[in-house]
């Protein structure tokens, strides 16, 4: 239930950034450098022992939250949370974005130096390439898509903004004369709030 969830979501904090980060400090020597891949773990900074820091920021979308009022309201502990994230990240030596715009929402965010932020793009695992006419077809034929269309992909988290997205499409369809056209989501299935929307 609701409880036993936010039980295990409080245990899973302590354990990640509380004793994980007595076992970095005790476990690991002082070394040189040490990268750590991920901003939300920028709270483990403060068991660190290592001369040189460096941070990869992926987005500030949660903690931008605590500043934008149209954003949906963070809870307490969400608050405090996220201040904890912002402070440490403001505690590193080195920065590293994987966008220009990751990059401009972090000195906008905080006081950090341009000089201490790079921009390096995230790199791709696999051999990506036009699909074949013919297995193009068939993907559309499955899904029975056989006009125009737009496509989302991602998730049904708020920052998508996947029910903005539909009332865009609706006026879209408004102003042409043919409506033709379909929008496919790919990735989470449809909720509840969604099919409203679309009903």
């Amino acid at each position: 239930d609701f409880k036993n969830d936010l039980i295990n979501k409080y245990l899973r904090f302590i354990d990640s950034y509380f004793f994980f980060g007595l076992y970095l400090y005790f476990t690991v020597k002082k070394t040189e450098i040490t990268h750590v891949c991920d901003q939300a773990n920028s709270i483990l900074i403060y068991f660190l022992k290592s001369k040189k820091t460096i941070l990869t920021c992926h987005d500030l979308i949660y903690v931008n939250r605590l500043n934008i009022k149209d954003f949906k309201k963070l809870s307490f502990m969400g608050k405090i949370y996220q201040r904890l994230i912002l402070t440490g990240i403001k505690k590193f030596d080195k920065i590293i974005c994987v966008s220009s715009n990751t990059k401009k929402d972090l000195i906008k965010t905080t006081n950090i130096k341009k000089n201490n932020i790079d921009v390096i793009f995230n790199g791709l695992n696999q051999n990506f390439y036009p699909m074949k006419i013919s297995n193009r077809k068939k993907i559309l034929s499955k899904y029975n898509i056989n006009s125009n269309f737009f496509l989302h992909v991602g998730s049904n988290v708020w920052y998508k903004n996947k029910p903005k997205l539909l009332h865009i499409f609706s006026e879209f369809l408004k102003l042409r004369k043919n409506k033709d056209y379909k929008i496919v989501f790919a990735g989470e299935k449809i909720n509840r709030e969604l099919m409203n929307i679309v009903s």
